[in-house]
């Protein structure tokens, strides 16, 4: 019989490190259930995720498949494994310039493309606010230089879905609308995710706890604008997700729910991709609407940083200092306590 493989791309900022980590701790979960989630292009850094096997083809399309480890294991896997359906997830998939050619390396077989997709306005703010909290130095842009300087392909879904409906023919794909608070959707993710690879499951599966996701979660917008600030410091990238880990402890959650980008600006960006969503609805949704109304909310205005109040300038330039002297050590010696300067 021959096997199902399905490929899950993302897209970013659609809880795929979520997802990737329920799929690593219930590996053999799944195999029971007919399901397997290959070792072979994970890690070392991303233990949960294929994402090794992408990387290099992000870049260029001419490398061979044939001289990539991390594929040649895959097939390996593939080929060793009992279970009908082979399962392969990386979000970085959806930077991989031509699909087809995992086909052409890994031969016949039935091929699945699960994708989510997110309403453009909610996938940039977070995009930029992963870019800040992972620690890109030219992330000292506010969101709006951000804008301006990039051409922001990726939120181009028709041009997404094209080149995967190239590779596999549009009835190979699975797309649905990340619904974070499941306003729509009325199963959890992993059910609705679960569902497109296999019609019926047990659910005594485990599910993933905070700690996987919480370089993940969503920061409040003056924490953000002091890490965006301190992407200008030089020298800080190894202890910066240090940095990061606390100041998700000690914001104010309780604060008003903002966004980066006004409604004006919003609706702007969403009559852009307007066209293109109403055909992907046409072809994927019956001609439904993709997304939910912009809603209004209030904006915070990123500051610069002789704008933001004293302490938190003088937060950043604790941090940044404390940083700066721990590299100086072989050893970090102990957390930094923003606790203490807040």
């Amino acid at each position: 019989m021959k096997k199902n493989i399905f490929f899950h791309i993302g897209i970013h900022k659609t809880a795929t490190t979520w997802i990737q980590e329920f799929l690593n701790i219930n590996s053999s979960w799944l195999k029971s259930q007919n399901i397997y989630y290959p070792k072979a292009g994970r890690g070392p850094v991303y233990a949960n995720a294929h994402h090794a096997l992408v990387g290099p083809y992000i870049q260029s399309d001419s490398i061979a498949f044939s001289g990539h480890t991390g594929w040649v294991d895959i097939k390996k896997e593939l080929e060793a494994c009992s279970q009908d359906n082979f399962l392969i997830s990386t979000e970085n998939f959806e930077y991989m310039k031509k699909p087809e050619k995992i086909k052409e390396f890994l031969g016949d077989y039935y091929y699945k493309i699960i994708v989510f997709l997110r309403r453009q306005d909610d996938y940039l703010e977070s995009y930029y606010q992963q870019l800040i909290k992972d620690f890109k130095p030219v992330m000292g842009y506010s969101i709006h230089n951000f804008v301006k300087s990039n051409k922001l392909e990726f939120l181009n879904y028709g041009k997404l879905l094209k080149r995967w409906e190239k590779a596999f023919g549009s009835d190979s794909l699975f797309v649905r609308i990340y619904d974070k608070k499941r306003r729509v959707t009325n199963i959890s993710l992993e059910e609705e995710f679960l569902s497109m690879i296999i019609p019926s499951f047990r659910k005594d599966y485990a599910i993933p706890d905070d700690k996987a996701t919480a370089q993940k979660k969503s920061i409040d917008l003056t924490c953000l604008d002091i890490l965006r600030h301190l992407n200008s410091e030089d020298n800080l990238e190894n202890k910066y997700n240090d940095i990061v880990h606390q100041i998700l402890q000690i914001q104010n959650r309780r604060s008003e729910k903002k966004r980066l980008l006004s409604l004006s600006d919003r609706k702007k960006l969403m009559k852009k991709y307007d066209g293109i969503n109403r055909k992907i609805s046409e072809k994927y949704f019956h001609g439904k609407d993709l997304f939910q109304d912009l809603e209004r909310t209030p904006v915070y205005k990123q500051k610069e940083i002789d704008q933001l109040p004293e302490i938190y300038q003088r937060l950043i330039e604790i941090v940044g200092r404390q940083l700066k002297n721990s590299l100086k050590d072989r050893e970090y010696q102990g957390e930094i306590k923003l606790k203490s300067v807040i």
